[in-house]
């Protein structure tokens, strides 16, 4: 049925439990793992950065390597379970870099994490999951954690 499984991580606590699901349910139906982090470009485009000294300590070298390290850690987990995965390290907006790579794969499900932080800005624009379930052409998994 899911042939194709994309999972959405930027390893937060609640793409953990995401990533979870979404191994475990490739491994039982036998998918193929998609799994992509993006660098969202709005957050250093729109940091000046003044207390780096080096182009290569910036924020956006400091987010690229914090997203390789998490489709590592998740690589490592998939390849424990014997999946057939295929990571994907991506720069823009996160729901556009998403929404595209699901089309791209002809992905036939897409997992993305969520939690519930009071406050946040999201209640004002909603969340990455919820703008890519409103908007995928798929079925759309939401794992939420505390």
């Amino acid at each position: 049925m899911y042939e194709r499984i994309l999972l959405a991580t930027d390893g937060t606590s609640s793409s953990t439990e995401a990533e979870e699901h979404a191994i475990e349910l490739a491994a039982t139906l036998g998918s193929t793992l998609h799994v992509i982090s993006v660098v969202d470009e709005r957050i250093f485009g729109a940091y000046p950065g003044d207390e780096y000294i080096h182009e290569h300590e910036g924020l956006e070298e400091a987010l690229v390597s914090e997203a390789e390290q998490t489709l590592d850690k998740v690589d490592e987990r998939a390849n424990r379970s014997d999946l057939d995965i295929a990571t994907h390290l991506r720069h823009g907006d996160p729901v556009e870099e998403i929404l595209k790579l699901i089309e791209a794969e002809d992905a036939d499900l897409a997992i993305v994490g969520t939690s519930e932080a009071e406050g946040s800005y999201s209640e004002l624009l909603g969340s990455v999951a919820e703008r890519v379930a409103h908007r995928a052409q798929i079925p759309v998994l939401i794992v939420k954690s505390a």
